[in-house]
């Protein structure tokens, strides 16, 4: 009898041993996962005309400025400037705020030190000269690297079924304030 208990209290003892190491091991690996850094492919100029999201810039992505679309009085949506603290990249996105919709996004880097000027676009009309981004929430251009020079987006949303539009355009200058263009 004595015997049996002292398995039992051996037993217990490795159990509550092991779920401890297991405890340490997980709460371990998720701290490593809480503190990795998102993998990037591109930083600066090598980032121009790339795809924020497939190239990881997104992950550390913030709106810098952004503006209301609106339809008359009507807000339908937003433009965003946005800017990854990884890659030091700009780029425009357009939101919608009353479901799919059709949009024009554009993002631009003035001309200067950081490289000549330089643009890039999406969306559904003549205005960027290709068809997509049509019965989406949102769009997003590929990116611009404007460290030292002006960055501005440019959204516009279209009214499938009227000839209403809408447009809104945010502007960032080094070390001024925001504009609106």
């Amino acid at each position: 009898m004595h015997r049996i208990a002292k398995l039992f209290a051996v037993t217990v003892c490795f159990i509550a041993l092991f779920a401890t190491l297991q405890g340490t091991v997980f709460a371990s690996s998720s701290i490593r996962e809480q503190n990795a850094q998102p993998l990037v492919t591109c930083s600066g100029n090598g980032c121009n005309g790339l795809d924020p999201v497939n190239t990881g810039c997104s992950a550390t992505a913030s709106t810098i400025l952004t503006a209301p679309i609106k339809w008359g009085t009507q807000t339908v949506g937003t433009v965003n400037l946005r800017f990854s603290s990884a890659c030091q990249t700009n780029w425009a996105q357009v939101v919608s705020s009353i479901g799919p919709a059709q949009f024009n996004a554009e993002v631009e880097r003035d001309n200067g030190v950081d490289g000549p000027l330089l643009g890039y676009c999406v969306g559904v009309s003549d205005f960027c000269g290709q068809n997509g981004v049509v019965g989406s929430t949102f769009a997003y251009t590929d990116m611009v690297w404007a460290r030292d020079v002006s960055a501005l987006a440019f959204g516009e949303m279209l009214d499938p079924n009227s000839s209403q539009s809408g447009s809104a355009c945010v502007k960032q200058q080094p070390g001024s304030p925001a504009l609106s263009c």
